[in-house]
């Protein structure tokens, strides 16, 4: 046999006609992601650039939640008016520079609507995580009704302005709008359940979930709860 012929031959075996199919190339290295390797590519839209998409929704996300509990707990207070008046008195001091500090959340919101749409596009989220369609479905509606409320409440608190009065906050907010009471109501509810099981899923996207399941579900009811009681306290006490 010549040199030709066998260097021509790539199976391994020495010569040219051994019968035998060439083994195809090993692929590329795999970089864990928490997807589950290439066979998880290969049944979903995902690739390993949308673990970063994750990680930067969970962050701003967490970020977001904790504005809002202290925002709520604040609003909570309104059935006391000293105490509610001393309490945003605080937060103003503290945040002197207060349409700077709406802009920068008009920032977020936007930055996190994007990254959000771009992962609850059909095949991108739950699939690889063994999420319940019926809750990432939720999670997405829940998601766009969040975004809406937060872009109405941020921009009625830049074009009216807000006081620190429980009666002028009632104006400023709900005087002449008797629907937007309802709007508050259901945007409360969709708040809690996003943000809720935004915890569980964005523990998963930081690869932390796995290590105690139990701790997350917890942590993600007892906040869907929380919001949900802060919330309904206020609107109760900006209504009353």
């Amino acid at each position: 046999m010549s040199d030709t012929a066998t260097s021509s031959h790539s199976c391994g075996c020495g010569g040219s006609k051994c019968g035998q199919t060439p083994a195809p190339p090993a692929p590329p290295a795999h970089t864990d992601c928490g997807c589950g390797g290439h066979a998880a590519h290969a049944k979903t839209n995902h690739s390993c650039a949308t673990r970063n998409w994750r990680r930067v929704h969970a962050a701003l996300g967490a970020g977001i939640i904790l504005f809002l509990l202290l925002h709520l707990g604040v609003a909570a207070l309104a059935f006391s008016p000293t105490t509610f008046e001393a309490a945003a008195a605080r937060l103003r001091d503290w945040s002197a520079q207060a349409p700077l500090l709406l802009f920068a959340l008009l920032g977020v919101l936007v930055v996190q609507a994007v990254t959000g749409g771009r992962l609850m596009s059909p095949g991108r989220h739950g699939t690889r995580h063994g999420e319940n369609p019926l809750f990432m479905s939720a999670q997405r509606w829940s998601g766009a009704l969040v975004l809406v409320f937060l872009l109405v409440h941020l921009l009625m608190a830049l074009g009216r302005g807000v006081d620190i009065t429980p009666s002028a906050a009632r104006t400023t907010l709900f005087a002449g709008h008797p629907w937007l009471v309802g709007f508050y109501g259901i945007s409360i509810v969709g708040l809690a359940w996003h943000a809720g099981h935004g915890v569980w899923t964005g523990a998963s996207s930081w690869n932390v979930r796995d290590r105690n399941p139990a701790l997350w579900r917890a942590v993600a009811i007892v906040t869907g709860l929380v919001l949900a009681a802060l919330g309904g306290v206020a609107l109760l006490a900006l209504t009353a």
